[in-house]
């Protein structure tokens, strides 16, 4: 995997890069281990790397994830463009909006967006 850890203000961020192969579930596995051991307050994972049955909820790839990375206490945000997927379901839309609303997965358009949102919630 290809990834970097950055301070966000307070946050320790486990950042991964554009460049890389799709998550599955054993990267998302991985990824976990290594936010963990790196004291990583934050996950951030860009949508070109997440694969389209993340987006398709019926396939439950979403809720996993989401509900590991709760368990563990780690935040995640999806950081790009989701609009090609926004629109399609209403389902994903809610959990878009909801996500947004919460303080443990946010879909933001990049780096600066996650940054900002970290200050802002003093994390």
């Amino acid at each position: 995997m290809t990834e970097e850890l950055i301070q966000a203000g307070k946050t320790k961020v486990l950042r991964f890069t554009e460049q890389g192969t799709t998550f599955d579930d054993e990267a998302m596995r991985e990824c976990i281990s290594q936010a963990i051991e790196q004291q990583a307050k934050w996950i951030a994972i860009p949508v070109t790397r997440l694969p389209e049955s993340f987006f398709d909820l019926r396939t439950g790839v979403a809720g996993l994830w989401l509900q590991k990375l709760v368990n563990y206490r780690l935040g995640l945000a999806i950081l790009g463009d989701v609009e090609p997927w926004q629109g399609k379901s209403k389902a994903l839309d809610a959990l878009i909006v909801e996500c947004n609303r919460g303080k443990s997965c946010w879909f933001l358009p990049d780096l600066a967006s996650l940054q900002e949102r970290l200050a802002k919630t003093g994390q």
